[in-house]
């Protein structure tokens, strides 16, 4: 059942030990409520007892009855509780009884519990006033507000998979721990009724259902830092102590990060994860029969009988990848990656620009320094030829500018290069001249 919106105080020991005791004072009792979940044993053996008191019969006795003269003493003691005040109680009441009648050799008490038909109890939803079913921004502003990896992580799963509090307590490490390693996404969840106790009461052995991308990350991180060297059987979500978590310590972690978000704490409860799930499987297209399955729902007359849940794990995968589960839709996420597949563009002319720009800058001065090489090369080369011509003088440039003809001894002289010599001789005019000798010896040969 889920949270009231104050939570009451737990019931005493006293109380509890009651019904314990009724439940092993009564085999056909405790038989049927035996895998049902503590706080189911205690609300519906509550009942089970006020009913049994009040109509003076025993539970077995009850059992044996005629299906019509059970119905008829059961709505002796309903009727009681058809007011506006216990309505409520009422329709809880019934449940319970069918339930528990139902359980001996599978018979249907036969109310006539349509609207306004003969055995219809009016419900009086008190809840209904003030309770919130949040959106899935809603819901992600609550998750960010946990403040520990392990209620994040919780708070995920039961979000991205739907599950039930009671399912959620109930996991195992070896439930995920082959999937996490492989990183499958999304994760199947096998959810049995001996993990979820509430499936006793739609005759369901189990449902599929899976969780997302973000939710395995959280789950994964968290299993990286808890159970590193876990068995397959341990419990998946922790208590402080390291033992199993009760439903209080679910409770209580929601309800902080909800007050941490601003939230009113009376509006929601940890079924509000479970309703939002259902509302984003209901906004996707897939068919209404795979949308029960995947909320662990029976489905209705027949088609439950035709519905072979062992083969439609891969049908209810490819359904259950319909469900937008993401922070933003699927228009707005597409609209933010064109935004960014544009920022991105946009940087990316800009960085080619700039590119070209110390591209031509670069061929600018390489070709500044070419022109200068080839500057200096040039230069090089008009020195070179003007030596060369410097040593290729006319034999009447060996003289002085008088005219007159080298004689005497020089006053020095040096090399030229490798063949030419050069006398520097002085004129009776008084002038100095040069004189290259092997040049002019090399000349007289080639006339020669």
């Amino acid at each position: 059942m889920a949270p009231s919106a104050s939570r009451p105080n737990m019931k005493s020991r006293i109380d509890v030990l009651k019904y314990v005791r009724y439940m092993n004072e009564n085999e056909c009792v405790k038989e049927w409520l035996g895998k049902r979940p503590t706080k189911t044993q205690e609300c519906y053996a509550s009942h089970l007892k006020r009913f049994c008191e009040f109509v003076n019969v025993t539970p077995s006795e009850f059992q044996n009855m005629d299906k019509k003269a059970a119905r008829d003493v059961a709505w002796k003691y309903l009727n009681t509780l058809n007011t506006k005040d216990t309505a409520s109680v009422g329709i809880t009441a019934m449940a319970a009884i069918k339930s528990f009648y139902r359980n001996h050799d599978g018979e249907i008490l036969p109310f006539d519990s349509s609207k306004n038909g003969k055995h219809y109890v009016k419900p009086h939803a008190k809840k209904a006033s003030f309770e919130h079913t949040p959106t899935k921004e809603e819901v992600y502003q609550i998750i960010d507000k946990t403040m520990s990896i392990r209620d994040r992580a919780m708070m995920l799963v039961l979000y991205e998979s739907g599950i039930r509090e009671n399912a959620l307590l109930n996991l195992t490490y070896g439930m995920v721990k082959e999937q996490l390693q492989k990183d499958v996404c999304p994760l199947h969840l096998k959810i049995t009724d001996g993990v979820d106790s509430k499936l006793c009461g739609y005759d369901l052995p189990f449902y599929d259902t899976f969780i997302g991308r973000e939710a395995i990350d959280a789950l994964k991180r968290y299993c990286e830092l808890i159970h590193e060297d876990s068995k397959d059987d341990a419990v998946l979500f922790r208590s402080r102590l390291g033992g199993k978590m009760s439903g209080v310590g679910v409770w209580t972690s929601f309800k902080k990060a909800m007050r941490r978000a601003d939230f009113d704490i009376k509006t929601m409860w940890i079924h509000s994860l479970r309703k939002a799930y259902k509302s984003e499987v209901r906004k996707s297209n897939m068919q209404e029969e795979l949308a029960e399955c995947l909320m662990g729902h029976r489905l209705k007359g027949s088609r439950e009988s035709y519905m072979n849940r062992n083969d439609a794990i891969e049908e209810l995968r490819k359904a259950y990848m319909t469900v937008d589960f993401t922070r933003l839709g699927k228009n707005e996420k597409q609209d933010a990656e064109i935004e960014q597949l544009k920022k991105e563009l946009a940087e990316e002319r800009q960085s080619s620009t700039l590119m070209e720009k110390r591209f031509t800058k670069m061929i600018e001065e390489a070709n500044q320094q070419t022109l200068k090489e080839i500057d200096r090369r040039l230069e090089d080369r008009r020195i070179q030829v003007a030596e060369r011509q410097q040593e290729m003088l006319p034999i009447q440039k060996n003289m002085c500018r008088c005219g007159a003809e080298p004689h005497g001894e020089p006053l020095k002289s040096w090399m030229l290069g490798s063949r030419t010599r050069v006398s520097r001789f002085k004129c009776s005019c008084g002038s100095q001249f040069n004189v290259y000798e092997k040049q002019v010896e090399e000349l007289r040969v080639q006339n020669q």
